[in-house]
């Protein structure tokens, strides 16, 4: 789990067994690693087991957050060439059609980009808050 930063000496903790002078961020679990190996999920029945947990105790939505990530790659890939398709078939027309097939031939990659920068943020977000809960567990776990 975390150790405590090599530049503080490993004997500095107070009378209840911690560092007093490291703050909370440095004491707890690394950003992104489950606060307990028996939260993470590996197999399809401690899935089955934490999506059917009424208590909400183990989370599931963390484990699966890359592969939805990865599903929105996929999707702004193809929106892009949809994108990228419909301002050929503009361009095609001629005309007055034509410019707004260029105007949409040079906004596709900036669209897109916009696209897959929100899907970033959104799945971001979704970590911080988990590793929020995480860190609040774990400061819980040792005031109790």
């Amino acid at each position: 789990m975390s150790e405590p930063p090599p530049d503080e000496p490993a004997d500095a903790s107070g009378p209840d067994g911690e560092d007093d002078e490291t703050p909370w961020s440095l004491r707890g679990p690394v950003p992104g690693e489950p606060a307990d190996e028996a939260d993470r999920l590996d197999t399809v029945r401690d899935y089955t087991a934490a999506l059917l947990d009424r208590s909400f105790i183990r989370f599931v939505t963390p484990q699966l957050v890359s592969w939805v990530y990865g599903f929105g790659l996929i999707l702004a890939g193809l929106a892009a060439l949809a994108m990228l398709a419909g301002s050929i078939v503009l361009l095609a027309q001629g005309g007055a059609l034509g410019f707004f097939g260029i105007l949409a031939l040079i906004a596709t990659p900036f669209a897109a980009a916009v696209l897959v920068l929100l899907l970033r943020a959104v799945t971001e977000l979704l970590f911080v808050a988990f590793w929020i809960v995480d860190d609040l567990h774990a400061i819980r776990r040792r005031r109790a």
